[in-house]
């Protein structure tokens, strides 16, 4: 019988395995593409795309880092034209970012670049082995990681 230590183990090596295979998927696909952000500049365009306009003490809790390098984050991604930064109308001492139709675009080039990755490692499972697939990676976003 599999206890929840083995379970939690098991998902503790699967993230690790996440991690090196993302890290080997932005090296490789990064340096042959044209997309502008960088791999650690990606989640918080995402964060802006999926909540829209969004105070940077918000954003800096969403991404988990000081509002220190997060400024460093927002000014280089507003060279690149990706984010713009603003100020509330009614008060101006709250900061604001959001993306720019340029950063939507980022975020589209990426997906494509990411889903044809994806494809391109899927491609060869049997129906069988890809219906398990989307059963497990379904099962474990519903059972695990929305509790």
């Amino acid at each position: 019988m599999i206890n929840d230590f083995e379970i939690a183990q098991k998902m503790e090596e699967f993230n690790y395995e996440m991690k090196r295979w993302t890290k080997k998927f932005f090296k490789n696909y990064f340096t042959n593409s044209n997309l502008e952000a960088t791999p650690s500049q990606y989640p918080l365009l995402f964060i802006l795309k999926e909540y829209g306009p969004v105070k940077m003490k918000e954003l800096s809790e969403h991404m988990n880092i000081t509002t220190g390098s997060l400024t460093v984050m927002v000014d280089r991604l507003i060279e690149k034209k990706l984010v713009e930064r603003f100020f509330l109308p009614e008060d101006r001492r709250v900061v604001m970012v959001r993306l720019t139709e340029k950063g939507y675009d980022e975020i589209n080039n990426f997906r494509k670049v990411f889903i044809d990755y994806i494809v391109d490692k899927v491609k060869d499972l049997s129906d069988k082995e890809k219906e398990e697939l989307i059963y497990c990676l379904d099962f474990i976003r519903e059972k695990v990681l929305k509790k």
